[in-house]
């Protein structure tokens, strides 16, 4: 499903005390992943190491479809644009909602924890009518979720 017309996909920054994260509203996407204790090289000023290599419109986690006449990434609008594990009074979930071709609701939910680099995600698709599969993209393989 594409933005509404004057919106474009915003990027969503989740940090924690570990890394910064950057996701997109094109497909729910990760688009970067700083980690915070890691350095490009040993220079005090050396920008931290970024573990994302995927270059658009590929890129990991990016939600897609097959059949229903789509194969583009899905716009997903998320909860919130910023989020900040470090501040108190925070929540720890980020969602991303939107429509699969043919008016079918999707949902992905990612949680994150303070002080752990491990994010889970849960994707909800209620109906498939028409979809033959949604799919997950990462660098090295696609994961398929069968309707």
């Amino acid at each position: 499903m594409p933005p509404l017309p004057g919106e474009t996909p915003k990027d969503i920054i989740v940090e924690t005390d570990l890394y910064k994260a950057v996701f997109s509203e094109r497909g729910g996407a990760i688009k970067a992943f700083y980690l915070k204790r890691y350095r490009q090289s040993v220079k005090k000023d050396s920008p931290p190491v970024n573990i994302v290599k995927a270059v658009p419109p590929v890129l990991p986690l990016t939600i897609k479809t097959r059949g229903a006449g789509s194969t583009s990434p899905i716009f997903l609008k998320a909860s919130t644009t910023r989020l900040d594990l470090n501040s108190p009074g925070t929540g720890n979930t980020l969602t991303f909602t939107g429509m699969l071709p043919g008016e079918i609701p999707v949902q992905m939910v990612y949680k994150f924890k303070k002080g752990s680099y491990w994010i889970d995600l849960r994707i909800q698709v209620a109906g498939s009518r028409g979809i033959e599969s949604v799919s997950i993209r990462s660098e090295e393989h696609t994961s398929e979720l069968q309707s």
